[in-house]
């Protein structure tokens, strides 16, 4: 048969262990936000009725959420005077913006179903972030004209200062 000999070691080989040529560890990401459903953000169309999970988004933060801002813009005047007056959303320029952290805010983003304020908070959790109860109201309004882009900006900054920003956008195509 065939002998097995142990092949010395190479001593100009590094060893992983001490801090030689290996790559490291990709580290894991501390905040993200994903769309199961459209995991590349295309623009998605606004309708009046959703499947479930078809619009549910997770938000996921190693060090719990400290702000939590969707800025809002649509060529709608009528939705954006209502994210404002009803919603309670600040104008900055051409968006209304929704600060989720709110308490106000957030008790009426949970009659729509939307997680906000202490569904968010606390580390090392992910949260799901449902837009099913929000974008059909977007199509209660009347003159919503074919082809309309209505954007939503997720912008999420964690307890140690990272941040992550995503946009999302919607055409209303009819239905």
């Amino acid at each position: 048969g065939t002998e097995w000999t142990p092949v010395p070691e190479d001593p100009d080989t590094p060893d992983p262990d001490e801090g030689g040529t290996t790559p490291p560890e990709p580290e894991e990401p501390v905040l993200t936000l994903s769309w199961p459903e459209n995991p590349t953000y295309e623009t998605y169309e606004l309708k009046s009725v959703y499947e479930d999970g078809e619009v549910d988004l997770e938000i996921y933060s190693k060090y719990g959420i400290e702000q939590f801002l969707v800025k809002i813009t649509s060529p709608h005047a009528g939705f954006m005077t209502a994210v404002v007056d009803q919603m309670g959303a600040r104008q900055d320029g051409e968006y209304a913006v929704l600060d989720l952290m709110d308490p106000e805010i957030a008790d009426k983003m949970a009659g729509i179903g939307l997680a906000a304020g202490d569904d968010l908070k606390g580390a090392d959790k992910t949260v799901p972030f449902v837009l099913k109860g929000l974008l059909p109201f977007i199509t209660y309004f009347d003159g919503l004209e074919k082809g309309s882009i209505h954007t939503f900006i997720m912008d999420v900054t964690d307890a140690n200062g990272n941040n992550l920003s995503r946009e999302l956008k919607f055409e209303y195509k009819g239905n």
